[in-house]
């Protein structure tokens, strides 16, 4: 100990003494020590005056020679264990709103959904135009009524060449035709036809022998004359003459001039010596 005060004196630097705080540690304690045992006059004499007067500079010394102690670090000991996980701090303020970003691709289409349930009906609409559908115009037309040997409805200017017909084989539909033999005409006129309309006519015809032709006319008429409006003509071997054999025929008149008060239907037949058409389920509708 009395070494190192002395290496302390003359400013001795001594690195590797580990035993330089210990030792002015002890010295500075006892040193304490004794001041106090003068205070409380533990001990008595002149030396403890002496004593007294010297302790500060002395104390201040030996700190100074603590202070000059250099002794190096030992090993790095080892991690502890890393502390428990403190609570989570109070959420701080929203920062402010950053700028939009770019618009993304877009995404596949997904699955179509159920479909929904189907609505109310709505209400009829209005057909405000003149060539509304009127159904069925002919009367008749299945000829299945009959008035001293004409069809009820229609009309000619050669009844002897007018029958009705109710054979097998001969009849297209219902129980009955009409026969038209050479140079028969029947004919039917139709009210109600409108200006500017398109119209249908349709019937089916068989022949009762091979040399039999057809021609069929529809007419307007109008205060200015008669205007013809569609013609169908079967000439002779071309209209089927075989038991239930019937054809059907159909034309699209052109359009009812103007100031049309009604249309005509009218059948002529050509054909030979004993030979004849018969004619069933005539038709005429708005096209």
């Amino acid at each position: 100990m009395k070494e190192n005060i002395r290496k302390c004196s003359g400013n001795y630097s001594w690195e590797d003494d580990q035993s330089c705080n210990r030792d002015i540690d002890y010295l500075l304690n006892e040193l304490r020590r004794i001041k106090n045992c003068c205070e409380r006059r533990c001990h008595t004499g002149s030396w403890c005056e002496m004593f007294i007067d010297i302790y500060n500079p002395l104390v201040h010394h030996l700190n100074k020679c603590k202070a000059q102690c250099i002794c190096p670090p030992g090993p790095r000991g080892p991690r502890g264990s890393q502390g428990a996980k403190g609570d989570q701090g109070e959420k701080g303020n929203q920062g402010e709103k950053g700028d939009q970003g770019e618009k993304g691709d877009q995404g596949e289409q997904g699955d179509q959904g159920e479909q929904g349930e189907q609505g109310e009906q709505g209400e009829p609409g209005i057909c405000d135009c003149a060539c509304q559908s009127m159904g069925e115009m002919v009367l008749n037309g299945g000829m299945e009524n009959f008035e001293t040997g004409v069809p009820v409805g229609w009309s000619t200017n050669t009844p002897a060449a007018v029958s009705q017909s109710t054979a097998q084989g001969r009849v297209h539909s219902g129980s009955s035709s009409v026969n038209l033999q050479n140079a028969g005409n029947l004919m039917q006129t139709i009210d109600l036809v409108n200006e500017g309309c398109f119209y249908e006519l349709s019937f089916f015809a068989r022949g009762e022998g091979e040399q039999v032709s057809l021609s069929a006319t529809v007419t307007f008429n109008t205060p200015d004359g008669d205007v013809t409006g569609a013609t169908i003509t079967a000439r002779n071997q071309d209209i089927p003459n075989g038991n239930r054999d019937f054809a059907y025929y159909k034309v699209i008149t052109t359009a009812a001039p103007a100031n049309t008060t009604s249309a005509v239907i009218s059948f002529l037949v050509t054909a030979n010596t004993n030979q004849s058409l018969d004619l069933d389920d005539v038709s005429f509708s708005i096209g």
